[in-house]
């Protein structure tokens, strides 16, 4: 049985980033770039109008009263071929280009017009409304690093500087395996378990970047867990979900063993979550198994230990461990046992900016719920003495 820190170090050493494929805009997201992108384009191209107005020069439009003669109008994405000279503007809206000689705009809302005359209404501080040719990026520049994982935003400046499609690591196909003669799959009106963790498994691989697919309920035969095994064949990662005990009808370790599986640990020293395993093999291609305890809470605690940092590593994502944030105490526990605890708990800001953490009142490794209120876990280490309100401990944020 080996630690935490142990497992997550098994788990980086033996494990490696997917292939590299070319991504297209719209399927970029939650992907990692596998390559450093730079713009393609300088972002405005030219000096654009940030208003509806007019361009004209600040010298000889301060003032109310100032008078210009309007000698063209310049429409969004057109362009004034002429100059602006003294005592003279041209009508120009928003994002169109600025004309030549022009230092400013009044904005259509400071000036009075009649015919081709217009008169400031108000005085000119300073010149304004112009966005610069490449205050937002200019081409050449990095906009993306290798190694970042692709968001909303990144796609829309991937797609204002001109690219299409970049090169990303692929995304981690994952299998889900549940077990046992005594589950039963929800909304089927049956009498048994439900089997509840693979579709939560399934919406935190989607979180984290994944191709989640859930392959069923084995029974409690060899047989059985052989055929999913053989059903997982194409996947990258299969995660089974229990059998991984010491009982009479445990059979996933041997089912994995025998298609080929190195074991790389079979324990971790962690509450909840102890039967976590882990293994892999190299033909006929690169495959890891992750198993996670049957109880849901066990396995829902044990993903986000160990399955995200995996996938992570999968993805290309560098290798950063879990964020450990500090904050207090607001509750009394005991002296912690010989397994690092991972406490499920409330994590709320109080009116002095300090962080204060609350285990939740039930930690039952069976227990769903109390997710449902849970946005942190709460760090107990092996052998923690007693812990007061008012003491520091650590927290991941959830």
């Amino acid at each position: 049985m080996i630690s935490v820190e142990e497992a997550l170090a098994t788990i980086y050493a033996h494990s490696e980033m997917l292939d590299v494929e070319t991504v297209s805009l719209e399927k970029l997201n939650k992907r990692v770039s596998a390559e450093t992108v730079r713009a393609k384009t300088t972002v405005p191209p030219n000096a654009m109008s940030a208003m509806d107005g007019y361009g004209v020069r600040f010298d000889s439009a301060k003032k109310i009263g100032d008078r210009l003669q309007v000698i063209g109008e310049v429409p969004a994405g057109e362009e004034f071929s002429g100059m602006v000279g003294a005592g003279e503007a041209v009508r120009i809206f928003t994002g169109g280009k600025v004309p030549k000689g022009a230092d400013h705009i009044v904005i259509q809302e400071d000036v009075s017009r009649e015919g081709d005359w217009i008169a400031l209404t108000c005085d000119q501080k300073k010149p304004s409304h112009i966005r610069q040719a490449g205050i937002d990026f200019r081409a050449g520049d990095e906009i993306i690093g290798m190694g970042e994982e692709i968001n909303a935003y990144k796609i829309a400046v991937l797609a204002s500087a001109d690219h299409g499609a970049i090169k990303t690591i692929r995304r981690p196909k994952v299998a889900i395996i549940a077990n046992g003669n005594e589950l039963i799959e929800p909304g089927q009106g049956g009498k048994g378990i439900l089997s509840s963790t693979p579709y939560g498994l399934l919406a935190l691989l989607e979180e984290w970047g994944c191709e989640g697919e859930y392959l069923g309920i084995a029974e409690d035969s060899p047989e059985a867990i052989k055929e999913k095994i053989d059903a997982a064949k194409e996947f990258d990662l299969i995660i089974p979900l229990g059998g991984a005990s010491v009982g009479d009808y445990d059979y996933m370790k041997p089912s994995f063993a025998d298609a080929g599986f190195e074991f790389l640990f079979q324990k971790i020293k962690i509450k909840p979550g102890k039967p976590t395993w882990f293994a892999r093999r190299s033909s006929p291609t690169i495959q890891y198994v992750l198993g996670l305890p049957g109880n849901p809470a066990s396995a829902m605690v044990c993903a986000h230990l160990f399955v995200k940092p995996l996938t992570d590593n999968l993805r290309g994502m560098p290798v950063s461990g879990h964020e450990i944030q500090m904050a207090v105490l607001g509750t009394e526990l005991p002296k912690q046992g010989g397994r690092d605890e991972y406490l499920r708990g409330v994590l709320e800001i109080a009116n002095d900016g300090c962080q204060i953490a609350k285990p939740l009142s039930r930690q039952d490794s069976s227990l769903l719920t109390p997710f449902l209120q849970a946005n942190c876990f709460i760090v107990r280490r092996a052998g923690a003495r007693a812990a007061s309100s008012g003491d520091i401990v650590e927290v991941i944020r959830l």
